[in-house]
């Protein structure tokens, strides 16, 4: 894979969320990211977002092949390993290393670029936590179904059917 760099200078983010409005349809990123432990670390890059048109990761590690995922609303299927409603990359970076992490989005509509990266272990429970949030909720709205279906079968009033 070769990654073709942007001809205009980096700028730095400043704020939480990159929102680059409606009037770039493509947008760069990149960043370092460093393991200062003496161990394999394992990572996930989490984008916020799932309406993207196209999102390309690029991990570049010192000698080593450039390691290219593709993501995108538009796609037929994604080529991130990560079965995950939001586009997320996994990497490792060996210890003592750092790596350098380009990121190219393109989307027709808004493009806000909300990135958050945790450790594996980070990503599993904060996947854990949202399943049992949408469990709750929609385990709530099954419950309220079969009430108002009960109370149907025993008061055959009509009006029920609409709640």
């Amino acid at each position: 894979a070769i990654v073709e760099m942007p001809s205009t200078e980096w700028k730095v983010i400043n704020g939480s969320i990159p929102n680059f409005g409606n009037g770039k349809p493509t947008v760069w990123l990149k960043t370092k990211i460093k393991n200062n432990s003496s161990e394999l670390q394992s990572y996930v890059l989490e984008l916020g977002v799932s309406y993207l048109d196209r999102v390309e990761f690029y991990l570049i590690k010192e000698n080593e092949k450039i390691q290219e995922k593709t993501y995108g609303a538009i796609l037929k299927r994604s080529e991130t390993e990560l079965n995950h409603r939001n586009p997320s990359f996994d990497f490792k970076i060996p210890g003592q290393s750092e790596v350098n992490i380009y990121i190219k989005a393109y989307n027709s509509g808004l493009l806000t670029i909300p990135l958050r990266l945790l450790s594996e272990k980070e990503f599993v429970d904060k996947i854990k936590g949202e399943y049992l949030i949408h469990g709750i909720y929609f385990g709530s709205i099954i419950a309220l179904f079969f009430y108002n279906l009960f109370i149907f079968i025993i008061t055959k009033e009509k009006s029920l059917l609409y709640y």
